[in-house]
């Protein structure tokens, strides 16, 4: 089945996973800075300096657990053990936006496009949070993160279609933007309802 609507014929919808899909990374890193004795500021920069290889699957993540290690006194083995256990407690679905998802599955197919590092990925998978959605496209296996335009390339070549006949949901507006630079139909995501009111005006059933 495909969602029709004037001239736009929306095939699949991709969600972002962080801070779409789910939440809860604010409070997973307060714990993990609580925890290990770290600042925000301290845990963002090492975050930001590793994010480049680390979203692409360039370097594992023990690499990163290692370098946050060391300020602390503590192995890789210790920090990813922090870093898991505060992800269980802290990172859950946002359950109006997985209902809206369930929605669509009637009428279009509903994938991922996200990007991600590997011990993030398999900590989702570990939950199920990937399980419900085809296809599930991770710049940690693709190599590529967005919003570089071969994520988007990607995509289309997992989804089977065309870019004008996909919609993408994202939090950022950069890879928004990119989006549509593409083709694609972007939406910014602020919450469920403005969503699904901007699919509805893309023509898609919900």
């Amino acid at each position: 089945q495909t969602a029709h609507g004037g001239n736009c014929m929306i095939k699949t919808v991709f969600f972002d996973m962080a801070d779409v899909l789910s939440n809860g990374w604010e409070e997973m890193k307060a714990e993990i800075c609580s925890v290990l004795g770290l600042s925000p500021e301290e845990l963002m920069e090492a975050i930001e300096r590793f994010k480049p290889l680390l979203g692409i699957g360039r370097i594992p993540f023990s690499d990163f657990a290692v370098e946050i290690g060391k300020r602390k006194g503590l192995n890789a083995k210790q920090v990813m053990r922090v870093w898991k256990n505060a992800f269980n407690a802290h990172m859950h679905k946002r359950r109006e936006v997985w209902e809206l998802a369930r929605a669509l599955k009637a009428h279009c197919r509903v994938g991922i496009l996200s990007n991600t590092h590997e011990f993030h990925a398999a900590l989702y998978r570990e939950k199920g949070f990937y399980g419900e959605f085809d296809p599930v496209i991770l710049s940690c296996e693709t190599g590529v993160r967005k919003p570089d335009a071969r994520m988007f390339s990607i995509a289309l070549e997992k989804a089977g279609c065309t870019a004008r006949e996909c919609a993408f949901i994202d939090n950022r507006m950069e890879n928004v933007q990119a989006a549509n630079a593409f083709g694609f139909k972007g939406i910014v995501f602020r919450d469920a309802t403005q969503v699904k009111r901007e699919l509805e005006a893309l023509g898609v059933n919900v």
